[in-house]
């Protein structure tokens, strides 16, 4: 049996593992949510209890048209909902390629709109959120991308769409955190081009994040992704697994973090290095069970693997064990090949050897070998679930 087959083989078998891994952790986050919804009444009652946005202009809806949806019954929902609530027939306005929602933010925020709801994937209600952040004008969603991982965090019913219009328009404040990742001008070359993507630097400046923010690995699996978004829209999160595989065996990064101001560095070889808001990821991946998108804290976490493929199963089996709240996960006897580092801060700096991509909530921004991340509490209000 040559190299080829036997690589063949074992990447199945890792297939098979994680498939299974997601698929447990999707049973465990289900219920999750359950014991939350059962034990958060008064919790849920405290950060709902905000004063009330007073702008009475009508609902602005920021869509993404390219995404397949029923808009004709989400357009229905929405516009419903808000005669419901007495606020005027809602505002459309789609994002196009060179504008992803910032303009048409702004313009909703000049009309004192009553909520911005973000209609489409984590790209748009990234976008939307930047532009909400710190204003006080609450955001709706309306969840209708793959990841949809804002919405799965706050546990919204991903499958309903006119409880998801109710939501939207009329339902409770909920303040959480945004991450700010600020970018710095590459100082060293980018890698040439791909025949399937076009490879560039990242434009220095800053970038809002919701949900997660991240260097390596994470961000090259969504740059293979978005090169072929067709076939994530025929099987989903699935996409992102195959788009990891090609890349799952490449040299590792040398990155130098600093936290917080602290002004001793830590120098890592890493597979990726993630800024978390919210403790779901693509594919029901969950690394820190903890992790909250208002508790005013962002987890660090760096990720490294060794020994090949024994090193990514061992990760998996980690992080599986990690998403039940099991908290040692190390066999004993057997050294781990598998490294999940998982810090709670408020901000870092990190610095890469060579440059590498870097994504915000799934938006690719480009190569850079230095970022910083930091947090603010309580900046965006989100329509949520009474």
């Amino acid at each position: 049996m040559d190299w080829e087959l036997i690589l063949v083989v074992a990447t199945f078998v890792i297939a098979l593992v994680a498939l299974f891994g997601m698929l447990r952790n999707r049973r465990v986050i289900k219920n999750m949510r359950i014991d939350r919804r059962r034990s958060g009444v008064a919790r849920d009652t405290q950060v709902t209890t905000s004063e009330p946005y007073l702008n009475q202009g009508p609902p602005y809806i920021i869509f993404n048209p390219t995404k397949k949806a029923d808009w004709k019954l989400i357009r229905e929902a929405l516009a419903r909902s808000a005669r419901d609530a007495s606020l005027g027939e809602p505002v459309w306005l789609a994002t196009t390629a060179d504008d992803p929602g910032v303009s048409q933010t702004q313009a909703a925020i000049k009309a004192r709109a009553a909520v911005v709801i973000a209609a489409g994937g984590d790209g748009t209600v990234r976008v939307v959120a930047e532009g909400l952040a710190n204003t006080g004008i609450p955001m709706g969603l309306m969840p209708v991308g793959t990841g949809n991982l804002l919405a799965r965090n706050l546990n919204f019913p991903l499958d309903d769409i006119h409880e998801l219009a109710i939501i939207a328009v009329t339902g409770a404040p909920r303040k959480i955190d945004v991450g700010i990742l600020t970018v710095k001008e590459s100082s060293g070359p980018v890698p040439e081009s791909k025949k399937n993507h076009d490879v560039h630097p990242a434009t220095p400046g800053e970038y809002a994040f919701v949900v997660n923010a991240g260097m390596g690995l994470d961000a090259t699996i969504m740059l293979e992704a978005d090169a072929n978004k067709k076939l994530k829209e025929v099987i989903g999160w699935a996409a992102y697994f195959k788009a990891a595989m090609p890349h799952i065996l490449a040299p590792k990064m040398s990155a130098t973090i600093t936290v917080g101001n602290s002004t001793t560095p830590v120098t890592t070889d890493a597979r990726t290095v993630m800024f978390l808001n919210c403790g779901e990821l693509v594919g029901g991946l969950v690394f820190d069970t903890a992790a909250k998108a208002d508790d005013g804290w962002m987890e660090l976490v760096v990720v490294d693997t060794r020994a090949g493929l024994i090193g990514w199963v061992d990760l998996l089996r980690r992080t599986g064990m990690r998403s039940k709240g099991i908290k040692k996960v190390d066999i004993p006897g057997v050294p781990a090949q598998g490294d999940l580092d998982i810090h709670r801060i408020v901000e870092a700096s990190l610095d890469i050897d060579k440059p590498q991509p870097v994504q915000v909530d799934g938006d690719v921004l480009g190569y850079t070998d230095h970022v910083h991340a930091r947090i603010i509490p309580g900046a965006l209000t989100v329509r949520v679930k009474n």
